[in-house]
C-alpha cells in the first residue's frame, strides 16, 4: 500500500487553513479603510488649502486693483470715516457738486472693510499684517511673525491648521510685494518696488470640512463594511464547495487506493525485479563515476609526473655517468692528499679539486633525491638523537644574528628512514629559514608524537591515519606569498637572485620525506614567518646504532680475492688501486658475461664480487644471481651512482643487499668491503 499512502500523505486539508481566509480578508478591508480615511484627510486638508488661497488671491487682486486706479473714493459713513494716515493728501477728501461729502479709500483701507464684511457673511477671517505695521491693529501674532519670517527666507506660501477663537481655522498668507503703484502711499515709509511690504492672512473656518470628512468617513466605513460582508459570504461559499469538493476527492481517493491494493500483488512481484536491475544499474553507474574521477585525477598526476619523471630521467643519466667521473675525481685527489706531505705546493690544488668534487657530488645527491632516485638505507631513529647531534653544526649555519629554539618532547617514537637524507633535509629546512631571516630572527625546531585521525586525513591528500612523529621547523622570517607557497616544492623554482639558489632545497626535502613515506606541509603569511610540518610513521622497534664518518687513522687490510665487475675503465682503475695497496687479491671485469668467464675459469676460491648494477649486456643483478649458481658462497658488494629497481623497490635497498653510493672515497670503498667480507 504503498502508492496508497503517498496519495493521502499528498493531499492539500484546505480545512486547516479556513480560518486564515477571513482573517486575511478583513486585514485586507481594514487597510483600504485606514488607507481611504488618511487620504480622505488629506483631500480636506488641500480643499481648505485651495479655498484660503482663492479668497487670498482675490483679496490680492482687489488691492492690486485699487492701488493701480490711485484708490477709490467712497461717501464718508460711520463705517468708512477719513483715513487719518493720508491726511498728507491734498485731495483725501472732495465734496461732490451735489455737496455730498466723499473720502479717499486706499488698498489696505478697502482690504480691511471687504475682512470686516467676509467675517460677518461667511465666518472668513482676513489679516493684513506687516513686520512693520503702521497701524496698530495690523500687528502681527506670533503664527504671523513666523510665516513673515519665512518670507524673507523666500517662502512663497504658509499654511497651516490653527485654533482661533476656539476653533479649526486653515490659515494661509500670501505675501505683499510693493508695487509702483503702491509708493504713493509707502514710498515715506522708505519701501521700493518689488520689497515685501507685509503679508496678508486668510483663515477658512474648517468646521464644515470636518463635517463633510465625518460624513464621508462614515459612507467609506459603511461601504467597506458591505464589502467585507460580501466577501466573507464569499469565503463561506467557498469553504462550502471546498467541502464538497474535498468529500468526492476522498472517495476518489478511496477508490484508488482500493484500485491499487489490487495491483499491489500483481506489481510486487515485478517491482523487485525492477530493484535488482535497478542496484545492478545504479552500481554500475557509480562505478563508471568514479573511473571519470579517477580518469580525471589521473590526468592531473599524469602532467604532474610526466614533468617530474623527465627531470628524474635527467638526474639518472646525469648520476651514472657523472657519478663515475666523481668516484674518480674523489678518489684519486683523497689518495693523492694522503701521499702529499704537509707543505707541499700542490696540496692546495689537490683540496680545492676534492672540495669541488665533493660539492658536485652533492648536488647530484639532490637531483637523485627530489626525483625519488636516491638510494636510502633505512635505519630505525630517534629524531632526537639526530637533532641533538647537528646543534652545533645548526648554529654555525645560522650565525650569530638567529636563534636556534629546540623544543623536543620526551618519549618521542622511532621512525625508519635514512639518517644521512634525514639531516640534510634539516639542513636544507635551517638554511632556507636562515635565508628567509635577513635582519635576524628565530628558528624554532620542535619534535613530539601526534595521531592523525580521520578529520585529519578527509582534509590532507595522500596522508593515512594513524601514528606519526612531527618534525617541525619554523621561523620569524618573510613569509611567502600564496602564489609562492603553491609552487615551493617544484625544483628550480627559487625566489632569490640568480646565483644564490639552485632552486633544489625545498624540493629535495620533500622527495626525502615522500620517499620515507611521510608527509609534508607548509603554513606561512606574508611578513609573519613560515612553518614546515613533517610526519613521519612512527614505528615499534629499537633505534639503530649509527656510525658518523670515516675512519681515517688507518685502512682496514684484507688479503681475500675480489671480483671487479665495472664498465668505467677510470673508476675500475681506481677501486684496483685501492683495494690492492690494502693487500686484496683483485680480479678485474668491464662487463657481465666476462665476470662470468673469470668465474668459472679461476681455480681459486673468490670471496667477494664488487660490482656496479647499471651496465650494458648484463646487469650488476643479474650477475650476482648467476655467479651464486657458481659460487654460492660467494659475497655480493653492489656499487652505483643511479639504479633501477634490480636491487631497490622504490628507492630502498631490499634486505640483504650490501650497497656502496657513488661516488665514494678510497676509505668508504675500504671499510665497506671489510665490512660485507667480515660479515
Amino acid at each position: 500500500m504503498r502508492d496508497s499512502k503517498k496519495i493521502k500523505a499528498g493531499s492539500f486539508h484546505w480545512e486547516h487553513y479556513v480560518w486564515g481566509v477571513p482573517l486575511l480578508w478583513t486585514l485586507v478591508i481594514v487597510t483600504s479603510l485606514v488607507w481611504n480615511v488618511i487620504h480622505m484627510k488629506q483631500m480636506i486638508l488641500e480643499e481648505a488649502r485651495i479655498q484660503a488661497r482663492v479668497a487670498s488671491e482675490k483679496d490680492i487682486i482687489y488691492r492690486h486693483w485699487n492701488a493701480k486706479h490711485g484708490g477709490v473714493y467712497v461717501p464718508v459713513t460711520e463705517e468708512t470715516q477719513p483715513n487719518p494716515y493720508l491726511s498728507h493728501l491734498p485731495e483725501r477728501d472732495i465734496t461732490t457738486p451735489s455737496g455730498k461729502l466723499l473720502t479717499l479709500m486706499n488698498s489696505a483701507y478697502m482690504t480691511r472693510q471687504v475682512h470686516e464684511l467676509a467675517k460677518e457673511k461667511y465666518g472668513i477671517l482676513g489679516h493684513i499684517t506687516s513686520l512693520n505695521p503702521i497701524r496698530s491693529e495690523n500687528a502681527p501674532d506670533p503664527w504671523e511673525i513666523n510665516a513673515l519670517q519665512a518670507f524673507e527666507r523666500g517662502e512663497t506660501a504658509i499654511s497651516s491648521v490653527e485654533k482661533m477663537e476656539g476653533k479649526d481655522y486653515m490659515r494661509l498668507m500670501l505675501p505683499l510685494i510693493i508695487e509702483k503703484a503702491c509708493l504713493k502711499c509707502h514710498a515715506a515709509q522708505g519701501y521700493r518696488e518689488g520689497d515685501i511690504r507685509g503679508g496678508i492672512n486668510v483663515s477658512i473656518p474648517m468646521e464644515p470640512l470636518w463635517a463633510i470628512e465625518r460624513k464621508s468617513i462614515q459612507m467609506l466605513a459603511l461601504v467597506h463594511i458591505l464589502i467585507w460582508l460580501v466577501g466573507l459570504g464569499g469565503i463561506g461559499l467557498t469553504a462550502i464547495w471546498l467541502k464538497k469538493s474535498q468529500q468526492e476527492r476522498k472517495r476518489a481517493e478511496e477508490q484508488l487506493q482500493k484500485a491499487y491494493a489490487e495491483l499491489e500483488q500483481r506489481v510486487e512481484e515485478r517491482t523487485a525485479e525492477l530493484r535488482t536491475i535497478n542496484e545492478s544499474l545504479q552500481n554500475e553507474i557509480a562505478e563508471r563515476k568514479r573511473a571519470e574521477e579517477e580518469k580525471a585525477a589521473l590526468k592531473e598526476q599524469f602532467r604532474q609526473s610526466q614533468k617530474m619523471e623527465a627531470i628524474g630521467r635527467l638526474a639518472g643519466g646525469i648520476a651514472h655517468d657523472f657519478n663515475n667521473l666523481l668516484t674518480v675525481i674523489k678518489g684519486y685527489s683523497e689518495l693523492a692528499l694522503i701521499k702529499l706531505k704537509e707543505g707541499d705546493p700542490l696540496k692546495g690544488n689537490i683540496e680545492e679539486i676534492h672540495r669541488a668534487s665533493q660539492r658536485a657530488a652533492d648536488l647530484t645527491r639532490q637531483l637523485l633525491a627530489f626525483s625519488r632516485r636516491q638510494i636510502l638505507e633505512f635505519k630505525v631513529l630517534d629524531l632526537n638523537t639526530i637533532l641533538r647531534d647537528m646543534d652545533k653544526m645548526l648554529l654555525r649555519i645560522l650565525g650569530e644574528d638567529i636563534e636556534l629554539v629546540t623544543l623536543f618532547a620526551e618519549g618521542i617514537g622511532r621512525v625508519r628512514t635514512d639518517p644521512g637524507q634525514i639531516e640534510q633535509m634539516i639542513l636544507n629546512l635551517a638554511v632556507n629559514a636562515r635565508d628567509a631571516m635577513p635582519n635576524g630572527g628565530k628558528l624554532t625546531i620542535e619534535t613530539s608524537n601526534i595521531e592523525l585521525n580521520e578529520n585529519y586525513v578527509r582534509f590532507h591528500i595522500a596522508v593515512k591515519p594513524g601514528l606519526y612523529v612531527m618534525l617541525s621547523v619554523s621561523d620569524t622570517g618573510v613569509g611567502m606569498t600564496p602564489e609562492v607557497k603553491e609552487r615551493v616544492f617544484e625544483p628550480f623554482f627559487t625566489t632569490k637572485e640568480k646565483g644564490k639558489g639552485t632552486g633544489l632545497g625545498l624540493s629535495t626535502v620533500y622527495g626525502i620525506v615522500k620517499q620515507s613515506g611521510g608527509n609534508i606541509w607548509v603554513y606561512s603569511e606574508l611578513d609573519h614567518g613560515t612553518t614546515f610540518k613533517i610526519y613521519l610513521p612512527r614505528v615499534e622497534e629499537e633505534a639503530s646504532t649509527l656510525l658518523h664518518g670515516d675512519d681515517k687513522r688507518s685502512l682496514p687490510q684484507g688479503s681475500e680475492t675480489v671480483l671487479l665487475v665495472e664498465d668505467d675503465l677510470s673508476v675500475r682503475g681506481l677501486v684496483v688501486q685501492v683495494l690492492r695497496e690494502n693487500g686484496y687479491n683483485l680480479l678485474e671485469a668491464a662487463n657481465g658475461n666476462e665476470a662470468l668467464r673469470m668465474a668459472q675459469e679461476y681455480a681459486g676460491e673468490i670471496h667477494l664480487l664488487l660490482t656496479d648494477v647499471v651496465m650494458p649486456q648484463m646487469g650488476g643483478k643479474e650477475l650476482a644471481d648467476r655467479l651464486k649458481t657458481l659460487r654460492p658462497n660467494i659475497k655480493v658488494l653492489f656499487t652505483s651512482g643511479y639504479t633501477d629497481n634490480a636491487i631497490v623497490h622504490h628507492g630502498v635497498l631490499e634486505p640483504g643487499i650490501d650497497f656502496l653510493q657513488k661516488p665514494f672515497s678510497p676509505a668508504a670503498l675500504a671499510h665497506k668491503v671489510r665490512e660485507v667480507l667480515d660479515r
